[in-house]
């Protein structure tokens, strides 16, 4: 009786650890990416007084977002329980930070709020290796070196409630670039065809004004 318990039991463990095989798979998800180090600065994005010999002080508030959430979609290769490859995409929402000074001009005496708003939406498309050890045989632990393809679509404006001020209008820029980054996921087999994935990414965000992410992500993973 014990030991057909025992050949019971070993038969369902056995069936939910399900190590991944050579093949296919396709991955679908959802995440959030942590956002942090942007330069603005670099936008160029400027106001006019019009007083050029007076000192501009004041004060500056900052409304940033510090994260967006993000969809996954994902292709690959399994070669071996040791390597494949991946090829992945994904949106991050859009991401805006407001500037608002309160500019003084000594001379002059014009004092004015000015509102800077910065926001772009950012497409990371990266292509990885995966190095695979599984030290269960229902979990596999991937350590994935990336290349990326990063597009971001911004949008600069500035407002003021000054006449004197003159601002640029508002304007649009797309910029695209190849940076590098890196991950490390886990994979739960379920079973032989589904997975269930959670993934942490780093990506440097260079076209998103000098931007990096962190990125976690849950994914879903069916295996052909």
């Amino acid at each position: 009786m014990k030991s057909a318990l025992l050949i019971t039991s070993l038969f369902i463990g056995s069936s939910f650890a399900v190590a991944a095989s050579p093949g296919f798979f396709l991955e679908a998800g959802a995440g959030y990416a942590f956002l942090h180090g942007a330069d603005y600065a670099s936008s160029g994005f400027i106001y006019d007084t019009g007083a050029a010999q007076s000192t501009i002080t004041g004060s500056q508030t900052v409304d940033e977002e510090d994260g967006v959430g993000t969809a996954v979609l994902a292709a690959g290769y399994t070669f071996s329980e040791r390597f494949g490859v991946r090829l992945s995409y994904q949106n991050l929402g859009r991401a805006t930070t407001t500037f608002t000074s309160d500019v003084v001009i000594a001379n002059d005496v014009i004092a004015a709020a000015v509102h800077s708003r910065y926001s772009d939406q950012v497409e990371i498309v990266a292509l990885a290796p995966e190095f695979r050890w599984a030290p269960r045989r229902n979990l596999t632990l991937v350590f994935t070196p990336e290349a990326n393809w990063v597009r971001s679509d911004a949008e600069i404006a500035v407002v003021t409630n000054h006449p004197a001020i003159s601002v640029a209008p508002r304007s649009t820029r797309t910029r695209d670039e190849i940076t590098l980054g890196g991950g490390v996921a886990g994979e739960w087999s379920v079973t032989a065809h589904l997975a269930l994935v959670t993934r942490y990414q780093y990506v440097n965000l260079e076209p998103s004004w000098g931007r990096h992410a962190q990125i976690v992500t849950g994914t879903l993973q069916w295996r052909f």
